[in-house]
């Protein structure tokens, strides 16, 4: 077929996405991870250039049984393949909100250890979920490894990638999602409405956030990949 589109449309088809099991999580997560890494690592960019929406809400659409053909098609590029990563993880979230908030916690304190750190990892991250950890790591070392090329240095894959993994979205629920949710939705008012302080703040805010969310990924590299 012409488009990608007309290769991807079976009887029935939707964007719906049903629940699906944990070990179907971890496959898709494995079958996107394998095609980035079969793919060009040395693109400028890579994992911070995003694809086409409709490639990458298509690809998201598609079972893990479909992927492997829909990978083959030629309008599928390297950053349609890091965009639905990014998707994927967003809709299947390695770690959990209350998670996320401890962790941010962790690492803003100079008296926790990366032992510490990588320590609550290990004790509550759940067993498929270290298991999607160890692929993305893979992947993010690898990456890094050909930074001399892609320009994706350590730095630069913690602003462009860490928040797809390392920031919760806005959720409702316990205490600890709350704290973390008011804590974001102040980062996110528009700095045109701020005073001089209050925009001096956020960005004191956000430096911090950078920097926690470094030292996470570098316990999450020297453990997992």
């Amino acid at each position: 077929m012409d488009s990608l589109n007309g290769a991807l449309s079976i009887e029935g088809f939707t964007l719906l996405l049903p629940t699906i099991s944990e070990e179907a999580i971890t496959q898709k997560t494995c079958l996107i991870v394998q095609q980035i890494l079969m793919s060009d690592l040395n693109q400028e960019g890579l994992l911070r250039v995003g694809g086409t929406q409709s490639t990458t809400t298509i690809l998201n659409g598609c079972s893990n049984e479909e992927l492997p053909f829909a990978f083959k098609h030629s309008q599928v590029k390297t950053a349609d393949l890091t965009s639905l990563l990014k998707l994927h993880l967003k809709e299947n979230p390695i770690f959990t909100p209350n998670q996320l908030f401890v962790l941010d916690q962790l690492c803003s304190s100079s008296k926790v250890s990366e032992k510490d750190i990588s320590d609550f990892i290990s004790h509550n991250l759940s067993g498929f979920n270290k298991n999607r950890l160890v692929k993305i790591a893979n992947l993010i070392k690898q990456i890094e490894n050909n930074s001399s090329v892609n320009k994706m240095t350590r730095s630069n894959l913690n602003i462009a990638f860490s928040p797809t993994f390392l920031i919760p979205p806005s959720s409702g629920g316990t205490v600890l999602e709350d704290a973390y949710d008011r804590q974001s939705n102040e980062r996110r008012k528009p700095t045109t409405a701020l005073t001089h302080e209050e925009g001096l703040k956020q960005m004191q805010e956000a430096e911090k956030r950078q920097t926690n969310n470094l030292r996470l990924l570098n316990v999450i590299l020297n453990k997992y990949a």
